[in-house]
């Protein structure tokens, strides 16, 4: 039997009546003696909340009696006797912890936040776009044509010749590709989810030979064939898709996506997808007989020229010593023989001009 002197209030009036309470063990309960006479609380129907030093302590059954207790020993042992008895639920466990466990937990809670913004959310958002068919690819690319590129900015004698030197090679693509080259002083190039791609004239004045456009081509045909703009769009986009994702709300999704078309042409792709570009790209040179080292050229060539500006195709394909390095170790690895392409040469000297 523990003892201690505790406050109590009837709830009917005002007034304080100091009590003396005993925690009996034997049959879980309180027991005190008040101005209206004996009193037994059951400790599995007690509640208490605790502020500073001093616990109030309810009863279920009498709501509105008050026991404010300041014996911290005492309030141990009635919280140490209630999960004997299995009468601690998690909110008074939680609450028992202490202000250092609830701040550590506060910072495990908002350190799970920033990891499932950061690597799970655009993960599942990824993931999302294998719900979408390529149908929809199509749609978000004619939709960015329509609303971005202007027929007066397209080139379109050059347009044909640029599909002509395309044409002269195998991408192995799932689905129909279509080369568009544009007026425009932008060092650029971007591949759109419908299998546009799209080329700068600015990009084109930058190449010194075919082997470089063929490189550049190469490169974004497999961002193309591999939905990386989708899946670039999904992760930029993954806090407003998830909630679409979990209730498989397609429609949801594509609604997302395409409020935000405007910004599929400055996307800028992660380190993995570059690596599957490039990695794709030198492979399907070397498979057209076209030498890989015009790709490594082009890029080497803007590197140097990007100490006085940054132009735009580095900023949305970003180059990195070591996506350079990778490229050559796998131009070793690999075993090829090019051919001169005279027809492909022809035509980007006629480009140049």
């Amino acid at each position: 039997m523990i003892e201690t002197t505790a406050t109590y209030f009837d709830g009917i009036s005002s007034v304080a009546h100091p009590v003396t309470v005993m925690l009996n063990e034997a049959d879980a309960s309180l027991q005190f003696t008040t101005h209206t006479g004996k009193k037994e609380w059951r400790i599995a129907l007690v509640t208490y909340h605790t502020v500073g030093n001093m616990t109030e302590l309810h009863c279920q059954n009498s709501i509105m009696e008050i026991l404010q207790v300041r014996d911290t020993a005492f309030v141990k042992a009635l919280k140490r006797l209630r999960r004997r008895y299995g009468h601690s639920d998690i909110y008074h466990r939680l609450i028992d912890l202490g202000w250092k466990i609830h701040c550590l937990i506060a910072v495990g809670i908002i350190a799970l936040i920033i990891v499932c913004n950061i690597f799970v959310l655009p993960w599942m958002a990824e993931k999302t776009v294998n719900m979408l068919p390529e149908s929809y690819d199509n749609r978000l690319g004619d939709m960015y044509i329509m609303k971005y590129i202007s027929p007066e900015e397209v080139d379109s004698v050059k347009t044909v010749q640029l599909q002509q030197f395309a044409a002269l090679m195998n991408f192995g693509n799932s689905r129909p590709l279509r080369f568009t080259l544009v007026n425009s002083s932008v060092v650029n190039a971007y591949a759109l989810p419908n299998g546009e791609i799209v080329v700068y004239s600015g990009l084109l004045d930058a190449m010194d030979s075919y082997e470089e456009l063929a490189g550049v081509l190469a490169h974004e045909a497999m961002h193309v064939n591999h939905r990386h703009s989708m899946k670039m769009l999904a992760r930029d986009l993954s806090g407003y898709l998830f909630l679409s994702a979990v209730l498989s709300d397609v429609n949801g999704i594509m609604g997302v996506i395409s409020q935000n078309v405007h910004t599929l042409s400055s996307l800028t792709y992660s380190r993995e997808f570059e690596t599957e570009a490039d990695r794709g790209a030198v492979e399907l040179l070397i498979a057209n007989h076209i030498d890989p080292n015009g790709m490594t050229k082009l890029l080497l060539h803007l590197q140097k020229e990007s100490s006085g500006f940054m132009p735009q195709i580095l900023s949305t394909h970003p180059l990195t010593a070591h996506r350079i390095t990778k490229v050559e170790e796998l131009k070793k690895e690999l075993s090829y023989q090019p051919k001169e392409q005279p027809w492909m040469k022809k035509i980007f000297e006629t480009l140049k001009k």
